[in-house]
């Protein structure tokens, strides 16, 4: 959790189906999806497809354990800490 700042956003559509809300507000809130997020896939895995560095930001690709390909953009502060972070998903 030491990469994200303490008033981090998080925008998942995942996060959307865990806690019927998208948008994740602070770090103890994160963690808390996070911690949902493994009860609930315990077979979580990604695998790196690539990262993509921006000004300020970075996008990392993946694909998770059910073969879904998907990207999360990540808006960074001074000190190299993710404020925003956007998961996007393939579609089915």
């Amino acid at each position: 959790m030491s990469h994200y700042s303490d008033d981090v956003v998080l925008v998942s559509p995942v996060a959307a189906s865990l806690l019927g809300y998208a948008q994740v507000r602070g770090k103890d809130a994160v963690r808390h999806y996070f911690e949902k997020g493994l009860a609930a896939y315990p077979d979580l895995k990604f695998v790196l497809d690539g990262v993509l560095c921006g000004q300020d930001s970075i996008v990392l690709l993946y694909t998770n354990q059910e073969g879904i390909q998907a990207g999360e953009f990540m808006v960074l502060d001074a000190r190299g800490r993710v404020t925003h972070m956007y998961a996007h998903y393939r579609g089915g």
